[in-house]
């Protein structure tokens, strides 16, 4: 090959090498450093003995942002917890009945008369649950995140078995206050040769909630970290009361229902339903703080809410009969 053969094949490869790296990988708006790039490693270099150049991933614009440290575990977490909780009694501030001499009717402050069941509260002992969490790193260095998390606890009743009255106090009676006549009255509901029946009142609670948003590393010296929380929050807690009575009319008794007498025999039954609907709307704010040691990472999480609290409280009566004589009495 002659000498200015050789000249050309030097200057083409030369050439391929500046000019590869500048069209392929830099991009179109970038201006290498003193107008050039840096060669792209081929076969001419590889020859020569030297060592490729490794490529980097991508760096985003927060991945400055947090820890310096880097990843200390997945990008993608999710978890399921069992909960066990204890909540306060249900109040129940008035009387629902009470028993009574055979002579009486039941009536509130009547001579004889004492509460069986009423002015008290019902334990609702404890609940069973679970609460599911999960997250996702948005940054390579696990400097900002979001995360949401959701809790469930089952609706628990509590109450007391169907009451009747006994030898000692026959009657059993269903005290109101009637604001027609401004006075103490009651439902009759067992009383000897006259009415054979029982009252039962039974309460609910159901509890639940969910939360997401977004969380950000603040601190990280690789062993220890610190995480700041915030999210979005809503709970709803559905609470119940349930009283029904039934009264069975025998004998000489007779039953007064909407207005109408009704002689035995004949049963009637009374149902009240109370429903009350807490709801909250809110954000929380908090920090966890997390120990990281090889694969395990223990944490401890502080939290308070603040937002808006709804309560709504819905009542409904719902009387029922059926009678084999279905006259007046």
């Amino acid at each position: 090959m002659s000498t200015p053969s050789r000249a050309l094949v030097a200057v083409a490869v030369l050439t391929g090498l500046w000019a590869g790296p500048a069209a392929a990988q830099s991009p179109p708006d970038a201006m290498p450093l003193g107008g050039f790039a840096p060669p792209a490693f081929g076969p001419a270099m590889a020859a020569a003995g030297a060592d490729p150049m490794p490529m980097e991933a991508p760096v985003l614009a927060t991945d400055t942002l947090g820890s310096a440290i880097g990843a200390h575990g997945p990008r993608a977490w999710f978890g399921v917890e069992y909960l066990l909780y204890w909540t306060k009694d249900a109040p129940v501030p008035f009387a629902v009945a009470n028993v009574g001499p055979a002579s009486g009717t039941g009536i509130t402050g009547a001579p004889g008369v004492q509460p069986l069941f009423g002015n008290t509260t019902i334990d609702f002992t404890n609940f069973s649950g679970v609460r599911t969490t999960g997250g996702f790193w948005l940054t390579n260095n696990e400097s900002i995140g979001i995360e949401g998390s959701m809790f469930f606890l089952p609706k628990n009743n509590s109450g007391t078995p169907p009451l009747t009255g006994s030898d000692v106090l026959p009657v059993l009676a269903r005290p109101f206050f009637n604001t027609a006549t401004n006075q103490q009255a009651s439902r009759v509901l067992s009383k000897p040769g006259q009415f054979l029946g029982n009252i039962q009142t039974t309460a609910g609670l159901e509890l639940w909630g969910a939360e997401i948003g977004p969380i950000w590393r603040i601190r990280d010296n690789g062993r220890w970290s610190l995480d700041a929380i915030t999210a979005f929050k809503f709970v709803s807690l559905t609470e119940s009361l349930d009283i029904v009575d039934v009264a069975n009319t025998i004998g000489g008794g007779v039953s007064v229902l909407q207005g109408r007498a009704f002689a035995s025999p004949s049963t009637l039954s009374v149902s009240d339903q109370f429903t009350a609907f807490n709801q909250f709307y809110g954000a929380t704010l908090g920090l966890r703080s997390n120990l990281h040691v090889e694969a395990f990472t223990w944490s401890v999480t502080g939290k308070i809410g603040l937002g808006h609290m709804s309560s709504m409280v819905r009542a409904a009566r719902q009387p029922s009969r059926s009678a084999a004589n279905d006259g007046s009495a």
